[in-house]
């Protein structure tokens, strides 16, 4: 018989990734926080990745 390749891949990478605003400075504000979420998810959906989870604080965003 022999032995027998598979003819694809399976891969899954997930990555946390932390940006943070210019010398940490507290400029995420409440008011605006929902469209940085919103802008970043469909950046990244754009390069056909998978946003999980992001959240964070005035001064620095976790993106899972």
């Amino acid at each position: 018989m022999g032995f027998q390749f598979m003819s694809h891949s399976f891969y899954n990478l997930i990555v946390h990734a932390v940006f943070s605003t210019k010398d940490w400075r507290s400029l995420i504000k409440p008011e605006i926080e929902t469209r940085i979420h919103s802008h970043i998810k469909h950046c990244l959906r754009d390069l056909e990745c998978k946003v999980i989870e992001i959240n964070g604080i005035e001064n620095h965003l976790h993106i899972l």
